[in-house]
């Protein structure tokens, strides 16, 4: 009877090779994986940019509300501004955008805005003034008998009041308040 032949290479040299690798490869997981979400993900600027076709904008204020993000936005070619409603999601996807406001003295001086993202329904109001006003600004809401504090944010040739709700609420009859 013949002897049992020796395999090529010794059992234990391909263990500690099979071993190495699988060591390698699980170190290796995690940081690509890492990679690649980094490497995908948008922020909001390009979001807006791409819906815009490259528009000469600059962002104001950026919201991040339950369901995602609400952008305000001004157009330097129309000298107005815009609200987007963005996902919360890696892609940063755009869902819309809308309500120009113009900063010309001529034009109305707000601009009811109303969005949804995910399940979430937005309304937003918001305005101009023309100078920076001392104290807070209120919006009141005259047929719905609500007043609410507006967030105030620096545009270019004008100050811009925010008032958001994470509801439909609609309302023609408004007033501007300061305290």
């Amino acid at each position: 009877m013949a002897a049992p032949s020796e395999p090529f290479f010794p059992v234990e040299e391909i263990d500690m090779r099979l071993k190495t690798i699988i060591r390698y490869v699980l170190f290796l997981i995690p940081i690509l994986s890492l990679i690649s979400c980094l490497g995908s993900s948008k922020n909001i600027k390009d979001a807006i940019d791409w819906q815009e076709i490259h528009d000469d904008f600059s962002i104001l204020h950026t919201f991040d509300v339950e369901n995602g993000h609400i952008s305000l936005f001004e157009r330097t070619t129309y000298s107005d501004i815009g609200i987007a409603y963005i996902n919360k999601s890696r892609k940063k996807s755009l869902t819309s955008i809308n309500g120009y406001l113009s900063q010309k003295a001529e034009a109305p001086e707000w601009i009811y805005s109303s969005g949804s993202l995910g399940g979430g329904v937005y309304s937003i109001y918001y305005g101009r003034l023309d100078e920076r006003p001392n104290g807070k600004v209120f919006v009141q809401f005259n047929n719905q008998g609500l007043s609410k504090e507006a967030t105030l944010i620096e545009a270019s040739s004008s100050m811009i009041w925010v008032v958001i709700f994470d509801e439909r609420f609609e309302s023609k009859d408004i007033r501007i308040m300061y305290k």
